[in-house]
C-alpha cells in the first residue's frame, strides 16, 4: 500500500518498537504518545521497559510528549496508582494523562464482566488519575472497543455512559485508503465523547517505510493546543490539589484568548462556555477591565489573557478557588468589588493595576 504521511504527524509507541529512530523522523512530530503502563506480553502489568528511555529521546530533541496506560479488567486501583507513580518520576507529558481502552468482549467474558462493571472500572480508573494529577484523562478506543461499555435505556436502546461526555477522544479507525481521508468520518467516531481530538489512521507504518507503525492526526482545535502550550509546571502538588487561584466562565457562546491583555492582540483560540479553564494573575483597572492570565483549558495548557470586562462590558465571569488570595494596589483608588468565592462572599475590592502578593 502506498500511503502518505499526513501533516503534523503524531506517534504512538511502546518498548515492542525499540528502538525508535525519532533524530530521523523527517518531519518530526509535533507528539509522540509512549506506553508508561500496562500488562505486557510477559503478561505482568508493569512500567513499558522502555519510556524513560523513549521520553529522554523527545526531550533532547524537543518533541512533545503523551503518556498512557493500557487498561485489563479488575485491580483498577492498583493499575491507577502505578501509572501516577509513573507519570510522576517521568515527570509528566505535554498532554492530559491518556487510557488505552481496547478489551474483547471474549476476554471480559473469561472474567464474567459484564458491561455496567466494565464501565465502571473504566470510570475509577478516570476517577483516580484525575484526583491524583489534576488532569482529566483522555480516553482511546475505537467502535469495537467502545459498545463493550454500552448499556441499554429506558426504551431498550444501547447508549455510552452517560460520563463519556466529560472527556476528549482519541479515535483509532483503519480505512483500506487513509489518503481518501483528511479526518475521520462521523460515522466511525466512538460515540458520546466530548470531542474527538486524535485520529489514529494506520497501524503498520514499518511495513510500509515510515520509521514507526502508528500514524496520527489532531483535529484542528488541539493541533493548536499542542503548538501553543503544555501543561504548566508547579500548579499541582503532590497530593494532587489543583493550585490556580481562578476559575474563568464566559457569560455567552464563549470569550477570546488573546496572547496579552490587549484586544488588538489577535485571538489564540476561544474558551467556550462549557469549557473549564483557570489561571492565576489578574490584571485591570477595576471599572472598565480585568483580565485573567488563562494557564489552562480542559487541562490542556494554555498562556494567555481573556477578558472578564473590557470597555465596561462584562464577557465572563471569574470565580477564585481559594480565599486566601492578597493582594497589592495604589493607594489612591475607586474601590469596585469584582471577585467572590464559591460561596458568593467578595474577597477583592480594587480599582487599579492588580499585584498578587
Amino acid at each position: 500500500m502506498t500511503i502518505t504521511l499526513k501533516p503534523n504527524p503524531i506517534y504512538d509507541v511502546y518498548e515492542g518498537e525499540y528502538p525508535v529512530k525519532w533524530e530521523q523522523m523527517n518531519p518530526a512530530p509535533i507528539l509522540a504518545i509512549l506506553k508508561a503502563s500496562g500488562k505486557f506480553i510477559d503478561n505482568v502489568r508493569r512500567e513499558d521497559y522502555k519510556v524513560e528511555t523513549y521520553v529522554s529521546q523527545c526531550k533532547a530533541l524537543n518533541i512533545k510528549i503523551g503518556l498512557y496506560h493500557f487498561i485489563l479488567p479488575n485491580n483498577i486501583t492498583e493499575q491507577a496508582e502505578l501509572f501516577v507513580s509513573i507519570w510522576n518520576k517521568l515527570g509528566g507529558a505535554d498532554i492530559p494523562p491518556i487510557l488505552d481502552v481496547e478489551v474483547d468482549k471474549t476476554y471480559l467474558d473469561s472474567f464474567g464482566i459484564g458491561q455496567k462493571v466494565w464501565s465502571d472500572q473504566i470510570k475509577s480508573w478516570l476517577d483516580y488519575v484525575e484526583n491524583a494529577l489534576g488532569l482529566r484523562p483522555i480516553i482511546y478506543t475505537n467502535l469495537k472497543y467502545w459498545a463493550f461499555v454500552y448499556s441499554k435505556d429506558s426504551f431498550g436502546n444501547l447508549v455510552p455512559p452517560s460520563w463519556a461526555k466529560e472527556y476528549d477522544l482519541w479515535a483509532a479507525w483503519y480505512p483500506n485508503v487513509p489518503d481518501d481521508f483528511s479526518w475521520i468520518p462521523d460515522s466511525m467516531i466512538p460515540k458520546g465523547f466530548k470531542r474527538c481530538i486524535i485520529w489514529q489512521y494506520f497501524d503498520d507504518g514499518r511495513s510500509n517505510g515510515f520509521i514507526v507503525n502508528d500514524l496520527n492526526i489532531a483535529s484542528p482545535e488541539f493541533l493548536e493546543e499542542i503548538q501553543h502550550g503544555s501543561i504548566p509546571t508547579g500548579t499541582i502538588n503532590n497530593g494532587g490539589t489543583i493550585m490556580y487561584n481562578y476559575k474563568i466562565s464566559p457569560t455567552g457562546d464563549y470569550v477570546n484568548l488573546r496572547p496579552n491583555h490587549d484586544t488588538s492582540s489577535p485571538p489564540i483560540r476561544t474558551i467556550s462556555k462549557n469549557s473549564t479553564a483557570y489561571g492565576n494573575d489578574v490584571w485591570g483597572d477595576g471599572v472598565n477591565e480585568y483580565w485573567l492570565h488563562v494557564l489552562e483549558i480542559d487541562g490542556i495548557g494554555v498562556d494567555g489573557w481573556a477578558a472578564a470586562k473590557h470597555l465596561g462590558s462584562n464577557y465572563a465571569n471569574i470565580t477564585s478557588l481559594t480565599s486566601s488570595n492578597s493582594f497589592s494596589w495604589p493607594d489612591s483608588i475607586i474601590s469596585e468589588n469584582v471577585f467572590k468565592d464559591a460561596n458568593g462572599n467578595i474577597i477583592a475590592s480594587y480599582s487599579g493595576m492588580l499585584n498578587k502578593k
